[in-house]
C-alpha cells in the first residue's frame, strides 16, 4: 500500500526524530557535528533495524551492518523516515540514516561545493568530509547527500558518519559498508 503523496505529518515526526537537520546542525561555529546533537534517539529506543531493510514506500534496501542495529525513536505505528545505528556504547560514533518525501517541487537538493558524486543504484548522490574539534574531541563527519525520482515522488535524504577520530578508520569501514549496500530502485 502506497502513502499519500504529501504528509503534513512528517515534517512535526522528522522534527521529532531529529533535533536538527544535518545540514542545519552544520552551521554552528566548528562546522562539525556531534551526534546527540542531531539525533534524539538512543540505543533502545523505537523500532529496531538489522540485516536487510526493504522500504517499499521509498524503494530502497540496505543493510545495517552485521552486529549493530538502527534505532527509530519513533513509535512503531509512526511513518519510516530513517533511524541511527550507534557504532560504540558511549554513542559518541553513529551512523545516521534519514530520508523524506519532498513537499514542494520548489525544493533542491543541490551537490556541496567540492562534494564527491556517490553512486546508490538509481539516486543521485554526492558526499563531503569534514574533520575538526569540538568540546576537546576530535570529530570526522562524513555526509552523503542524495535524491532519488520515483514514481510520482522525489525523495531527498543523507547518511551521516559522526566519529572520534581515534576511532574513524574502524567506523568509516562501518560507513562505507552500509553506503555500498544502499541501493535506490524497484525491489
Amino acid at each position: 500500500m502506497r502513502r499519500p503523496k504529501v504528509l503534513l505529518a512528517a515534517p512535526v515526526l522528522f522534527v521529532l526524530l531529529m533535533r536538527a537537520a544535518p545540514s542545519q546542525a552544520q552551521n554552528h561555529a566548528s562546522s562539525v557535528s556531534r551526534c546527540e546533537e542531531i539525533v534524539s534517539t538512543h540505543s533502545g529506543m523505537g523500532p529496531a533495524y538489522r540485516g536487510l531493510v526493504r522500504n517499499e514506500d521509498y524503494e530502497f534496501s540496505v543493510y545495517v551492518p552485521k552486529g549493530l542495529t538502527g534505532w527509530g525513536g519513533v513509535a512503531e505505528s509512526a511513518p519510516f523516515h530513517g533511524f541511527t545505528i550507534f557504532l560504540d556504547k558511549q554513542e559518541r560514533s553513529c551512523i545516521i540514516f534519514e530520508i523524506h518525501i519532498r513537499v514542494s517541487e520548489d525544493d533542491t537538493s543541490e551537490a556541496s561545493t567540492g562534494a564527491a558524486p556517490v553512486s546508490l543504484g538509481m539516486a543521485q548522490g554526492w558526499q563531503i568530509s569534514k574533520s575538526g574539534l569540538v568540546q576537546n574531541l576530535r570529530l570526522i563527519n562524513l555526509v552523503t547527500k542524495f535524491t532519488f525520482r520515483q514514481r510520482g515522488q522525489i525523495d531527498d535524504g543523507e547518511v551521516m558518519l559522526i566519529a572520534p577520530e581515534d576511532n574513524a578508520e574502524i567506523a568509516k569501514a562501518r560507513y562505507k559498508s552500509f553506503l555500498s549496500s544502499l541501493r535506490f530502485g524497484p525491489q
